[in-house]
């Protein structure tokens, strides 16, 4: 499945799986006396996790590097769209961490897992 953050496409991963997390609502609750139970106000949506698991590939060390080191620009603290190959699509999207497990190799090229966390920020 091909994913583009900012339009620009940053993954090409088939097995790729993605698990996009409930919204969480910020609140405030008070007791007060005399009144049987408490006072709630809610604050509103706030933000939701999204996991991306894959496998990166390239052709070389070197190759996947780039690839990594492209991701990595894009953890910057600013709020991004991002864009799945199955029509989902996310606004207000912060990077917040890229892991990648060991680099491997093969006759046909190197690879490594890894796990992308978002948070999309609420409205």
């Amino acid at each position: 499945m091909k994913i583009f953050i900012d339009a620009v496409e940053v993954f090409d991963d088939p097995g790729v799986a993605v698990k996009v997390g409930s919204w969480e609502r910020e609140k405030i609750e008070r007791s007060c006396g005399g009144l049987n139970g408490v006072i709630s106000i809610d604050l509103g949506l706030r933000s939701r996790e999204i996991i991306q698991k894959g496998i990166l590939r390239a052709k070389s060390f070197a190759g996947i590097g780039e690839k990594i080191e492209e991701v990595e620009d894009f953890i910057d603290g600013k709020e991004h769209s991002v864009e799945f190959g199955d029509g989902r699509s996310f606004e207000r999207v912060r990077v917040d961490t890229f892991l990648v497990s060991e680099l491997r190799h093969n006759s046909s090229g190197v690879f490594c897992d890894y796990k992308m966390v978002y948070t999309q920020l609420g409205e």
